[in-house]
């Protein structure tokens, strides 16, 4: 409706106006327009959304830190999907599931999404985070768990100016150290230089990056302690506070749990490559505008932002019906809603259970058209 009263004529060609060639509302499907949708936009509308997510932050106190975590995500594959995302193969052939790996920077203060970069599972992780660092600003400072503890990702950061704060393994951490005992709070300047497996990034110098490795053990009444090797660049921060710092990085977790479970990016729906990329950003799109409408919720409300629930901000955008602003008054009844429990107590802990569905129907294995002629086979016998 809003096309054909002309919403679109100043987004076309100078002398054209799609509303006159317009005869009903029903001249387009909504399958149809999405695959018109070029993926460039798609992509440039969520750096926006990122760069929005990174202005925001700059107005608050201390460093811009971003927390770096990868994950998996699910299509069911096909000839044309293969190609860009080949599936797995084993002994049996190949899966009829492809996976699409992605790494996203998520805002250490909003959560939003300040960079992402996807690729097929033969791309690793580490090779992901490059693009990361290229689409960060410089003096930025990222933190990531020990799949990012390689010389490649910390020579990536060094090349676009920009500070680490990456967990390295034991045998890693000791191998630069040198030092054969340590004690939790220990501290040393190191200069990390490339050894002859590493694998390094194609537009930066193999010079060694200098930094500081620390190695402090976590203590916590009833529960195993916790050894951390971790390597930084920053030259101020103490060690208390690079602890706090990296304790931030979990937070990837829950937030890629809201990508894939409210968002449903678990498994992609689209049948082609560039429509599969065109869902992923598009969902990061989405993603970035329920985390800056839960700030400006937190901020009306005058509560922290943990304290606004991710669910209920998407519903309510999806109905439309969010105000972000509060009158003198007080609060409106949507945004009160908005707020999760206030638990006087900590939750209990919880058995890492979960709760399944039963399987109506069993599972497929091969390809469809084998089970079908199976199937007729069967009927026929029958």
């Amino acid at each position: 409706m809003d096309a054909l009263g002309g919403g679109a004529d100043a987004l076309a060609r100078p002398g054209k106006q799609p509303s006159r060639g317009l005869r009903s509302s029903s001249t387009s499907s909504y399958s149809e327009a999405r695959q018109r949708l070029p993926e460039a936009r798609v992509k440039e509308v969520f750096e926006c959304s990122a760069q929005a997510i990174q202005r925001s932050s700059e107005a608050g106190p201390g460093p811009q830190i971003q927390l770096m975590d990868g994950t998996l995500l699910a299509m069911l594959t096909n000839p044309e999907l293969s190609q860009d995302y080949p599936p797995a193969r084993n002994q049996l052939g190949p899966s009829a599931w492809g996976q699409m790996r992605c790494v996203a920077a998520f805002d250490a203060t909003t959560a939003g999404v300040r960079a992402a970069a996807q690729g097929p599972t033969t791309t690793s992780e580490q090779t992901l985070a490059w693009d990361i660092f290229a689409q960060s600003a410089a003096g930025t400072l990222s933190i990531g768990d020990r799949n990012f503890g390689v010389f490649s990702v910390v020579q990536a950061a060094a090349h676009h100016r920009q500070d680490l704060l990456v967990r390295l393994t034991a045998k890693r951490a000791r191998k630069q150290g040198g030092s054969p005992r340590w004690h939790s709070g220990q501290e040393q300047n190191v200069c990390w230089a490339p050894s002859r497996h590493d694998q390094l990034h194609p537009g930066a110098a193999d010079t060694p990056v200098s930094g500081r490795l620390i190695f402090v053990r976590l203590e916590r009444p009833g529960y195993r302690g916790i050894e951390l090797w971790l390597f930084t660049t920053l030259k101020d921060a103490t060690v208390e506070q690079l602890v706090q710092w990296y304790g931030l990085r979990w937070r990837a977790e829950p937030n890629f749990r809201s990508l894939k479970c409210q968002l449903q990016l678990r498994e992609f729906t689209a049948r082609s490559a560039p429509m599969v990329r065109k869902e992923f950003y598009a969902a990061l799109i989405a993603y970035n505008l329920v985390r800056d409408a839960m700030q400006h919720c937190a901020l009306a409300l005058g509560v922290p932002l943990g304290r606004i629930s991710f669910q209920a901000v998407r519903r309510a955008l999806h109905q439309g019906f969010l105000e972000l602003s509060a009158p003198a008054g007080g609060a409106p009844p949507p945004l009160q809603g908005l707020l999760l429990p206030n638990r006087p107590r900590p939750r209990p802990n919880e058995p890492r259970l979960l709760r399944h569905r039963p399987r109506i129907y069993p599972p497929l294995h091969g390809s469809r058209a084998a089970a079908r002629l199976s199937h007729l086979a069967h009927s026929s016998k029958s």
